[in-house]
């Protein structure tokens, strides 16, 4: 389950709730990122042979720009955990490196999007383009990454 508020053209606060895990991640701009109330931090990572990605795949997007290829020739190593938003929020709180997906809608997104912001990562602007209303591409990540995963995938 996630939620987010949105005003202003910003993410304000957001929350993803894993019901399997027992875990609430929450976030509020310039606050912090959290897990059950306590501090989150994305990895410090800074080689892809270090790095595991969640590559989510969107029926939207032509099979042939799936990105697992393109991850897997760079070094680094995926899993599919098969929601977006948990997907960021492994990235918030560093148990992955980062998370890539070639179309979400910006309710699968936003609260992650913010998580990973404010634990101290990189994300791709999903808001350009239209996003909010055409959906985009989302791209998550480490900072020691960010470079990397921008080449491989084409997600700035």
């Amino acid at each position: 389950m996630s939620i987010a508020f949105r005003a202003d053209g910003r993410t304000l606060c957001g929350a993803i709730i894993d019901p399997a895990a027992g875990e609430l991640f929450s976030a509020r701009r310039g606050a912090g990122a959290f897990r059950d109330g306590r501090p989150i931090k994305v990895r410090d990572t800074l080689r892809p042979e270090d790095s595991v990605i969640d590559a989510g795949n969107s029926h939207r997007a032509p099979m042939d720009d799936y990105l697992v290829g393109r991850l897997v020739h760079a070094g680094y190593d995926f899993v599919q955990a098969g929601s977006a938003a948990l997907g960021l929020a492994q990235v918030a709180c560093g148990r992955i490196e980062g998370y890539c997906e070639l179309h979400l809608w910006s309710w699968d997104v936003l609260a992650g999007l913010l998580l990973v912001e404010e634990a101290s990562g990189r994300t791709s602007d999903f808001a350009a383009n239209d996003g909010m209303r055409l959906g985009n591409r989302v791209l998550a990540c480490a900072p020691g990454i960010a470079r990397s995963l921008v080449a491989v995938t084409g997600i700035a």
